[in-house]
């Protein structure tokens, strides 16, 4: 649940066909406004590659996890989930994310820094400080 200062809001799954509405609470009052419906299938899983997966992104032939436990960014094959590499990155407990940047560089905001990172060696090629962080 998020709470901001008029409202909380719920996100709610349904069986079989997912559907997600927000839930309003306004004291005693309770309003639901459906966001979309659809069904989805499964086309693939497999295990995640570490303890405490915490971040998944895909550069257009591999999917790359960060691994907090670890301390590793997997590249997997994303039909078997087989580890094809992995590089050396320690996450903090306020890991905020990865991403995939056009540039062919992995992006991670860890703690109050975001870095962009060689996918090949695990070097930091840049850092900045977080807005507001």
């Amino acid at each position: 649940m998020t709470t901001n200062n008029k409202f909380s809001y719920l996100l709610i799954k349904g069986e079989n066909i997912i559907r997600w509405k927000i839930v309003i609470l306004l004291g005693f009052l309770i309003f639901s406004i459906p966001l979309f419906s659809f069904s989805q299938t499964i086309i693939n899983s497999f295990p995640a590659p570490g303890f405490e997966s915490r971040g998944l992104t895909w550069d257009g032939s591999f999917l790359w996890c960060a691994d907090y436990y670890s301390g590793k960014i997997f590249k997997l094959n994303p039909s078997n989930g087989v580890k094809a590499d992995s590089v050396s990155f320690s996450l903090m407990s306020d890991y905020g994310g990865i991403t995939w940047g056009n540039n062919g560089q992995l992006w991670v905001a860890n703690g109050s820094y975001v870095y962009q990172i060689n996918p090949a060696s695990g070097d930091t090629i840049s850092s900045f400080r977080c807005p507001g962080g």
